[in-house]
């Protein structure tokens, strides 16, 4: 298995890299999922490219954010740049920014981020489809669902196995953004859920940040991670310290080339030194042992850190190389060099002069293995000679410069593009909808039939306990003579017994369409009249608009995080609807907090909430399967846009409804049809009118 380790700076390369690092993965200034860490303007881009390159070393850049419209010829030009440096591959999360780069840089290798949510075969299938050659899968993905992916999906499999994990499912968190106005789909994140936030009610509490988890160390599970397939070791780590990158290397590597189980244990316990956010686990990967409250501590005393410096300070990465020297009088002398299975020549100046004695073959050995300052080691020269010819030693020693010189242009892989269209690849327009349409998504039959008759054209039932949807989706069907009837899915289903239970709603005659908030649903509802890309997609620009298109979508719901203008301009240009009503679902949690401070409360839809340090109550509600649930926190606020969303020519207005009551519901829907809108005392106009950084 490869091992990845991270970078947020220059030493944390070399730290990485003389650690035993297989990869390494940074960002640069923008368009990463860690825009405060250092990062790398493009001079040190192309060093810290060719410092791994010559060392054997890959080298992966975080492209890994949400991209707005203006900034796709910006995120453009980047790929291009470190593509010509020679990077080995980009990691996407923006479906738009890889229409993009597949289309304008085709031979630029994209990894799918961990941001995109993949957890499952037909996400995986999918990402290959678009051309991606490597899903970085979601931390949440069980070990057996891993193992169904590789058996099923030729593709390579990243997954983490130690450092920080978000609480909130990858790429569908919208706390820090709605809270802070900082995302974390941008890069941003203040980490809201770092910060104190008490699950309420609660039978017992260690500390009060209920949604701080553990960090992951999977040292000690090598094994059972490659048993399932996976090809690349993942280690968290951007933001911190080039000596913890250091020590993380050295862990891993370690473990990775069969050391004992003492020994592992002692690289796990400097691990735990250097840092440590709750004792460690192994997240998802074999069941929930995910534990919250944790507060991180590091170490302090400036000696461990100066014995873990030394473990770079040298050359430990060098490349083995063998020399083979002709010498033969009144001939050009030649001096080949191979390494890594390649081979070069360089050739001296004519060998005129006869040797007054024959030269000293160990003197001629010594001084082609001076290598020193340079990324090769010499383990065996050969020297062909007739005795007759003299070469000085200064002329030796200039073959070997010129050697090494040809040797690390032959591994930089410097490249050229040339775009000969500098244009971004045409963007796709939806259907055009002369009647803009209403469409409710509610939690319970009653609220279904109170949408109906209160003038929503489309009902969606958002899918939260999985026993009780077909009753509620058999005692709707009398209204679907003059209106239609969806299905709202999950952002997550981890497990393929719960996958298949859901496709068997989509696949029955029960609805007319669904709305997907993951990548890999999108195969699940191909074949219904109804098909929306709902926010969980992240649609964030006429690219990733028209990618949803290709894929078979007739209609998509625009990303929360968009203000008004940005939202109008996707809009004049590929239709698409807005969300214009509801408590915006913050997090996606696969970690029950409540179940972790008690017994189970086997919750229907209201699973409690939480309490921040300001007072501010989130409701959680959760979505039940057979044997697990997906919590959805709430907004402690609704966002509410009903008497502005027409300044925008929007296809569809999504209104949602969570614990409203079936006369709000309808109050709600009369009030935005007959534009007498009443705001209630507590609203937010979300990202409307703020652009988030």
């Amino acid at each position: 298995m490869e091992l990845l380790l991270p970078a947020g700076n220059f030493e944390s390369v070399i730290a990485a890299v003389q650690n035993g690092a297989d990869a390494v993965y940074f960002g640069g200034k923008n368009f990463n999922a860690r825009r405060n860490a250092s990062n790398f303007d493009d001079e040190f881009l192309k060093k810290a490219i060719d410092y791994c390159a010559l060392r054997g070393v890959k080298t992966y850049l975080t492209l890994n954010t949400l991209v707005f419209d203006k900034e796709l010829n910006e995120a453009l030009n980047l790929a291009k740049s470190v593509y010509e440096m020679g990077i080995d591959a980009v990691i996407i999360q923006d479906l738009g920014l890889a229409r993009v780069l597949k289309n304008k840089l085709p031979d630029l290798e994209l990894h799918a981020s961990t941001q995109l949510g993949v957890h499952d075969t037909d996400g995986a299938s999918l990402m290959k489809k678009l051309g991606f050659t490597r899903v970085v899968l979601a931390r949440e993905t069980p070990l057996e669902e891993i193992k169904r992916i590789h058996d099923n999906v030729d593709i390579d499999l990243e997954a983490f196995a130690h450092g920080a994990m978000c609480v909130s499912f990858s790429g569908h968190c919208l706390f820090s953004s709605m809270v802070g106005q900082r995302s974390g789909n941008r890069g941003k994140c203040a980490q809201p859920c770092r910060k104190i936030i008490e699950a309420d009610p609660k039978t017992s509490s260690v500390t009060k940040y209920d949604l701080s988890l553990a960090d992951m160390c999977m040292i000690e599970h090598l094994q059972a991670m490659k048993d399932t397939g996976i090809d690349c070791l993942k280690i968290e780590g951007r933001m911190k310290r080039s000596e913890y990158v250091a020590v993380a290397a050295k862990a891993y590597r370690t473990a990775l080339d069969g050391a004992n189980a003492g020994t592992v244990k002692e690289h796990k316990e400097l691990l735990k030194t250097v840092f440590d956010r709750g004792g460690f686990c192994t997240a998802n990967y074999f069941k929930d042992d995910r534990r919250t409250g944790c507060v991180a501590t590091s170490c302090e005393d400036e000696a461990v850190y100066e014995n873990i410096r030394r473990t770079y300070e040298g050359e430990n990465k060098a490349r083995e190389v063998y020399f083979s020297l002709k010498l033969v009088k009144d001939e050009y002398p030649v001096l080949v060099m191979k390494f890594d299975g390649m081979s070069l020549s360089v050739v001296g100046e004519v060998c005129a002069q006869k040797a007054q004695k024959p030269m000293d073959i160990e003197r001629i050995e010594t001084q082609l293995k001076k290598l020193g300052g340079t990324v090769f080691e010499c383990k065996k020269v050969d020297i062909i000679t007739d005795n007759e010819a003299f070469l000085p030693i200064s002329e030796i020693n200039e073959l070997r410069r010129k050697a090494c010189k040809e040797a690390e242009e032959k591994l930089l892989k410097a490249r050229i593009v040339e775009f000969k269209d500098p244009t971004l690849p045409p963007v796709l327009k939806y259907n055009d909808i002369t009647k803009e349409k209403l469409l409710a998504e509610v939690t319970s039959k009653e609220q279904a039939i109170a949408a109906f008759l209160s003038g929503a054209d489309e009902v969606s039932i958002i899918l939260e306990n999985v026993d009780e949807t077909q009753k509620i989706l058999l005692s709707l069907q009398e209204y679907r003579k003059e209106k239609k009837l969806l299905l709202t899915l999950p952002h997550v289903v981890l497990k393929s017994k719960a996958q298949e239970k859901i496709k068997e709603f989509l696949n029955s005659s029960l609805i007319d369409g669904a709305i997907a908030n993951n990548i890999g649903q999108t195969k699940w509802i191909s074949h219904l009249e109804l098909r929306y890309a709902g926010a969980g997609l992240n649609i964030f620009n006429t690219q990733s608009a028209s990618c949803a298109s290709e894929l078979g979508f007739n209609n998509f719901v625009l990303s929360h995080e968009l203000t008004k203008p940005q939202m109008r301009d996707i809009l004049n240009v590929c239709g698409g609807s807005v969300s214009i009503y509801g408590k915006c679902e913050l997090m996606q949690l696969t970690h029950c907090v409540l179940k972790e401070h008690g017994k189970c409360k086997n919750c229907k839809g209201d699973a409690g909430k939480m309490v921040d340090a300001d007072g501010r109550v989130f409701k959680l509600r959760n979505i039940r399967f057979a044997d697990e649930c997906v919590i959805r926190l709430l907004n402690c606020d609704v966002t509410d846009i009903r008497d502005l969303y027409k300044e925008l020519p929007t296809e569809t207005a999504v209104l949602t409804f969570s614990d409203e009551s079936e006369q709000t519901v309808s109050r709600i829907i009369k009030e935005t049809i007959n534009g007498n809108i009443v705001l209630s005392d507590q609203f937010t106009r979300g990202h409307y009118n703020r652009a988030v950084e």
